[in-house]
């Protein structure tokens, strides 16, 4: 999930710091969220999703396939 959030932040044109400040976090935190070294908080990815008017579920199927996908790329190799 913390990939995808990190691609629909730079999809949206905007950056870790910036996405922080708006939905009022540290940009310590959700880089730590985006980079998978802590558990995004449910509350916090909704928070990210709606600043960039993006529906959670879209997310959540976007992050799925992509982990389908690179797990279908690791077991190829």
């Amino acid at each position: 999930m913390g990939k995808q959030l990190r691609a629909e932040i730079a999809a949206g044109g905007s950056n870790i710091t910036d996405m922080a400040r708006m939905i009022g976090i540290a940009r310590s935190a959700l880089d730590n969220y985006v980079t998978g070294k802590r558990a995004i908080p449910i509350p916090i990815a909704y928070k990210v999703c709606e600043s960039l008017g993006i529906d959670p579920h879209v997310v959540v199927a976007r992050a799925e396939e992509r982990f389908a996908t690179e797990t279908r790329h690791t077991a190829a190799r």
